[in-house]
């Protein structure tokens, strides 16, 4: 009588074919630049200048004849006037964006050029944040796209979501 084995580690003559099916694509959604995330930047610019400020203070003013809370101010407006200045003509670099996902290759298109992604890392999802690395061939870099709850509307967060929940796991 003939016996088979069936242990793990002998392989069968069948193959099963592998499983190809690629996650559901995901509509283009626009992501706008985020007023808070530029607020963000501006507070720490600040947050990292006054530390320096007050770091030198006492060395700059001890025993000046003017050593005075408003030679303070003026010299405090002085530096941070024109950084808050600087930062709001600054030119948003990306200022439209699109993402999309098409059989499993995610499609980023900034300021009408599009770079062809893959998922890098596990993306970051919380309530008020998205953080999806992705990593470009041709540019051979990852993007971090950050995308904050005021850059997208209601109706395309709840979307991007519940597709990243149920595809990405």
């Amino acid at each position: 009588m003939l016996t088979q084995d069936y242990s793990p580690t002998r392989h069968s003559d069948k193959t099963i074919p592998p499983d190809i099916s690629f996650p559901r694509d995901l509509p283009s959604i626009r992501i706008s630049p985020s007023v808070l995330w530029r607020r963000l930047q501006l507070i720490l610019v600040l947050c990292f200048v006054n530390v320096g400020f007050l770091a030198i203070t006492p060395y700059v003013i001890y025993g000046h004849p003017l050593s005075s809370p408003t030679l303070l101010l003026i010299l405090w407006l002085s530096i941070n006037g024109p950084i808050c200045w600087w930062h709001s003509r600054k030119k948003q670099s990306d200022n439209v964006r699109q993402i999309s996902v098409k059989h499993g290759i995610w499609i980023l298109e900034i300021e009408n050029r599009k770079y062809y992604c893959e998922l890098n890392a596990e993306i970051l999802c919380w309530q008020w944040i998205l953080i999806i690395p992705l990593y470009s061939a041709e540019s051979r870099s990852v993007i971090r796209l950050v995308i904050l709850r005021d850059s997208i509307s209601a109706e395309e967060n709840s979307i991007l979501r519940r597709w990243i929940h149920s595809e990405c796991g």
